[in-house]
């Protein structure tokens, strides 16, 4: 049996992989799940449960933005991208700045954008699971 402790693939916010490789005695998938904040969690996959706010994190991983940046780039009113930005920033996804008149948003943490890597993954293996079903 491997000698490195098993972790999940989510964690809780309070407790990373890191903290979780150097405590063994957080092993079993119990232990695991008593560490985990589901409540958070579901906060934080209902922030990215809209393709639009999907957009808008895609586009401050590149770079800060103003709101009438990302009203523009996305050709969506105002009012709908200020709602999405309140949403992903209640889910502590985003913050807002004020510089001047205006709000400039960015990623609180870039690691969001590695979520959405391993979720581009795991679409590619189900999809091909679908295929080898159905074939």
């Amino acid at each position: 049996m491997d000698s490195q402790p098993q972790i999940a693939s989510f964690t809780s916010h309070a407790l990373d992989p890191v903290e979780l490789q150097q405590n063994p005695g957080v092993q079993s998938a119990e232990a695991l799940a008593q560490a985990r904040d589901f409540s958070r969690m579901a906060q934080v996959f209902g922030a990215l449960d809209s393709p639009i706010r999907l957009r808008i994190l895609h586009l401050l991983h590149d770079r800060d933005h103003f709101v009438h940046e990302i009203v523009d780039l996305l050709e969506a009113s105002q009012p709908l991208v200020s709602q999405h930005l309140r949403v992903l920033k209640e889910a502590g996804l985003v913050s807002a700045e004020r510089k001047g008149r205006q709000m400039t948003y960015h990623l609180v943490d870039t690691a969001i954008s590695d979520l959405a890597d391993m979720t581009e993954l795991l679409i590619n293996r189900l999809d091909r699971r679908v295929v080898a079903i159905h074939n």
